[in-house]
């Protein structure tokens, strides 16, 4: 059982492995009032859940997502079943990204690549693994983490789940809020709320490189390189590795924003 919000890439993830497994899914959902066409229809990674099978479930903005899922996991024990409760956020996604930040170092290697910046959109685990991994090889990395929303305390979240993943390896490395390069400079009006910077870094990518960016995580932080390209913080000196953290599903629950900074007509 696991949740998160309306299109999560987790969730779909989670949808299919479940399906792989032979394994009933359990999924509960937060809508976003914000953004009128996600509460219309099944698209995106929702569309995909409901095809992996998932017994979804939705719950309002403010309802609280781990007394939600609790409550359908007791519905399941009361049929018998013995649910498995996905907690966030869980250590999995460091340890994840650390086996992530070591393929990368392998692949610079064997290319003759030497990275000055790691840049990658961070809801808090996914920058945990870089900065485990790069702080523990001694690489001379700057790791920015790009938020999807605002939010306080994420650094000393991100520090906290650093030491732990750490501890549980037995590294010699203790990481403080401090050292956490985490921005919030591009998140917008919020989660799931795609910014004009995010759409014009989509078009980019996709006009010059084939490359499709989804409008809630990955897009807001290619929209920071690209800011960062033109104020001067990333010249022809860095080398900088954008790392997509995948998303593809979700950009079709954003059709309507993207038919409107297209310029095309809906319908």
């Amino acid at each position: 059982m696991n949740g998160a919000a309306v299109q999560s890439n987790y969730c779909r993830q989670t949808a299919a492995a479940c399906a792989k497994l032979g394994l009933k899914c359990a999924l509960v959902l937060r809508r976003n009032p914000e953004i009128e066409w996600l509460k219309i229809e099944p698209q995106g990674n929702l569309l995909l859940d409901y095809l992996f099978g998932a017994d979804v479930r939705f719950i309002g903005p403010d309802e609280d997502l781990e007394e939600a899922k609790e409550r359908v996991a007791e519905e399941y024990r009361a049929k018998g079943h013995k649910p498995f409760v996905i907690r966030h956020p869980d250590l999995s996604g460091g340890f994840g990204y650390l086996i992530c930040l070591l393929e990368l170092v392998e692949q610079c290697r064997q290319l003759g690549i030497k990275p000055t910046h790691i840049v990658h959109s961070s809801a808090t685990p996914t920058q945990v693994g870089f900065v485990v991994g790069t702080k523990a090889l001694g690489l001379n990395w700057q790791v920015l983490g790009v938020a999807p929303f605002c939010r306080n305390g994420v650094p000393e979240r991100i520090a906290e789940l650093s030491n732990l993943v750490a501890k549980k390896l037995n590294l010699p490395v203790q990481v403080s809020p401090e050292e956490i390069n985490f921005t919030t400079e591009f998140a917008g009006e919020g989660y799931g709320v795609p910014t004009p910077e995010a759409i014009e870094a989509m078009k980019l990518m996709a006009q010059m490189e084939g490359i499709v960016l989804d409008p809630v995580y990955t897009a807001k932080a290619f929209a920071a390189i690209v800011a960062m390209a033109r104020d001067g913080r990333l010249t022809s000196e860095h080398t900088v590795i954008f790392v997509h953290t995948g998303g593809t599903p979700a950009l079709f629950a954003y059709q309507p924003a993207l038919v409107q900074a297209l310029g095309l007509a809906s319908g």
